[in-house]
């Protein structure tokens, strides 16, 4: 079991006309206050995976003002199990008998979010 890493909501593009090209993603959107990023476990799924009101595009010209790795992504949860019994036929022969199972309760692991707000066909999409 492992957590998710955080990671920063970004805009596409450079709207703040510091020179950084069309592919950069430099800028950071604006945090809406009051607003809560997360959302709980059973309004999260692939299409939506935090909050999206919680931010806006900054206005041209200008920065946003939400900070560095606000957001926590999707956590990993996948457990293994091997079962196997060593059986001696003779000193030089053995034989295995062994039984593997991988994602043992078949829990879903989602990739990183889509963090780029400007770009609707992967915003918040795992």
């Amino acid at each position: 079991m492992q957590s998710g890493f955080p990671f920063t909501v970004n805009v596409s593009g450079d709207t703040a006309g510091i020179g950084a090209g069309t592919g950069g993603i430099l800028i950071r959107p604006n945090y809406v206050s009051g607003t809560n990023v997360e959302l709980s476990g059973s309004e999260r799924n692939t299409n939506r995976f935090f909050n999206t009101s919680a931010f806006t595009l900054p206005a041209t010209a200008t920065f946003g003002n939400l900070g560095r790795n606000t957001i926590i992504g999707p956590s990993l949860t996948n457990l293994d199990m091997v079962i196997a019994k060593n059986i001696a036929l003779t000193e030089a022969v053995k034989l295995q008998l062994r039984v593997e199972c991988f994602n043992l309760f078949n829990h879903p692991n989602y990739n990183i979010v889509g963090r780029i707000i400007n770009d609707p066909t992967t915003f918040v999409r795992c």
